[in-house]
């Protein structure tokens, strides 16, 4: 019983030091305020970085991130 209560509880603390949250297609084109098409297009033309599970795409805050800050336009002074 000791040993599987360890297991578990080394599975968990694994768990929540998993920082990264991963979001599907349809939460990413939400959260830019575009289709899904749109961003399987721009998938498709490598314009966005995502991580390909099997046939699942998932996009992490990172690429979000990285990918906002690369289409930034700044204002000039």
């Amino acid at each position: 019983m000791q040993n599987l209560l360890k297991k578990h509880w080394t599975w968990i603390r694994g768990m929540i030091r998993m920082e990264n949250k991963y979001y599907p297609v349809f939460e990413v084109a939400i959260k830019l305020h575009i289709s899904e098409s749109t961003l399987y297009r721009w998938i498709h033309q490598k314009k966005i970085s995502h991580i390909k599970i099997g046939s699942r795409v998932l996009f992490s805050q990172e690429n979000i991130e990285e990918f906002l800050n690369k289409n930034t336009v700044n204002k000039i002074d």
